[in-house]
């Protein structure tokens, strides 16, 4: 059995209604012509409201916590059991009041946050669009080759990915590191007292806090190029090697030429006859280092 709606419910719609009334009006009373009726009307279609939404609740429980009750659904044939709905990625939330009202954090937040001096966010704004524009797809190994011809050597790819990750070291650190300091001295050097020094005040200034905030968001640019570095570098590994869970028995026919991957190879190897053994160079543990 379905609880009847209680009366306290009835009471706020009430109370919604005598609230949402013009001050000269007065409540409808059973004496009201005409409104009496329609406020009698309303309330009843509140209380169906409830009792089916609360039918309709406790049916969708018993379906999933009741097997038996389920079984038995379905032998009657009755509708399809409803499927349950993901949350929506996007909704409204009653906020609680906070303690301090909207108008002040928003004062707050505008008069200390880094942001809020154009200086400091011009600085932030043109190491955005340096990096976007210069190191976003950059990368710390040369995975296209196109200077090599394949297959090479070892110590020629060697020589390339040195030579690649020290003009990036360098790139990053002139057109990047360098210029980004000099960017925010320039700039926030009228702005925040550059020549503190007492360690204990310093530490506790907001100028701290904002060279705290440069170095994390030059360390997470610097980690996204790691990280895209390593996934490069791992596709291209795997493009002219078998991985280790591949079948044996579903490997292509050899080609001296494309080898098991169906590419060129990326090494040139040797075999290396001598008296009592047979070698290949450069050998595996040369080309793990």
């Amino acid at each position: 059995a379905v609880r009847p709606v209680q009366r306290s419910i009835l009471k706020g719609v009430h109370q919604a209604v005598s609230d949402g009334l013009p001050s000269h009006t007065p409540f409808p009373t059973k004496d009201s012509p005409g409104s009496a009726a329609l406020l009698r009307s309303l309330t009843g279609e509140v209380i169906q409201g409830y009792a089916r939404s609360m039918k309709v609740a406790i049916v969708n429980h018993l379906l999933k916590s009741n097997a038996e009750y389920l079984t038995e659904y379905k032998r009657l044939k009755l509708p399809p059991v409803p499927e349950e709905r993901a949350p929506p990625e996007n909704g409204k939330v009653d906020i609680p009041k906070p303690e301090q009202e909207y108008v002040k954090s928003k004062h707050y937040i505008k008069t200390t946050h880094y942001s809020c001096l154009h200086e400091v966010l011009k600085t932030f704004m043109w190491l955005n669009h340096t990096w976007d524009s210069s190191f976003a797809t950059s990368t710390m190994m040369d995975t296209k080759m196109e200077s090599l011809n394949l297959p090479t050597t070892l110590s020629a790819f060697d020589e390339l990915q040195s030579k690649h990750s020290s003009e990036m070291n360098e790139h990053l650190s002139l057109n990047w590191r360098r210029s980004f300091t000099e960017q925010l001295v320039d700039n926030v050097q009228d702005v925040y007292d550059f020549f503190q020094s007492s360690k204990e005040v310093y530490a506790a200034s907001s100028l701290a806090r904002l060279f705290k905030h440069s170095e994390m968001r030059m360390a997470q640019q610097l980690r996204d190029t790691v990280t895209r570095s390593v996934r490069d570098f791992v596709s291209l590994v795997e493009t002219y090697c078998i991985s280790a869970d591949h079948p044996n028995d579903s490997l292509p026919p050899l080609d001296s030429r494309k080898g098991l991957t169906g590419h060129g190879s990326l090494f040139l190897t040797k075999v290396v006859i001598g008296p009592t053994s047979v070698s290949l160079t450069p050998s595996p543990s040369d080309i793990e280092k």
